[in-house]
């Protein structure tokens, strides 16, 4: 199991209760938040990645934003295989070959900087089927099968 998201919640504020009453809620649950350090442009650690406390999770070093005021989060998860020997089908990204310089190039030259909508809805449209376009583009969606995923064993590269 595996939770992620920008919660808007300052984990790393030991005075902030909403992040004291997420504490205790992940720790009744028997889940562990992943992420150490800040994720936001303002310093603080938004973007979690949530698991059961006893599933192995290396996070990668984060880097400072750079296409949103949000850092992007990666992290290595170890999973078991599946215990059936169903040839059910995920679809997956590989982030670690998207090149960022040439995604944030496409993104300066994409209609949504080049000629900005004018009222906030239609920004708001714009920017999430350019972000989307720009995610298929440089990072497309790939089907594995689970008995690819098994034998390929790339839940535990490192």
């Amino acid at each position: 199991m595996v939770i992620v998201g920008d919660f808007n919640i300052h984990v790393d504020d030991t005075t902030d209760t909403g992040a004291s009453k997420l504490r205790e809620l992940l720790s009744t649950y028997g889940l562990l938040q992943h992420v150490r350090s800040a994720t936001h442009r303002h310093g603080h650690t938004l973007d979690l990645l949530i698991t059961r406390d006893d599933q192995v999770v290396n996070v990668l070093p984060i880097d400072p934003p750079l296409l949103s005021d949000h850092s992007f989060v990666v992290a290595i998860v170890g999973c078991a295989p599946f215990a059936s020997q169903s040839t059910s089908a995920c679809q997956i990204r590989n982030w670690c070959e998207v090149d960022v310089d040439e995604m944030a190039a496409d993104l300066l030259r994409s209609d949504l900087i080049v000629s900005p909508p004018d009222d906030l809805e239609s920004m708001i449209d714009s920017c999430n089927t350019m972000l989307r376009a720009l995610v298929d583009n440089h990072v497309p969606l790939r089907t594995k099968r689970s008995q690819e995923r098994r034998s390929a064993r790339w839940f535990d590269r490192e």
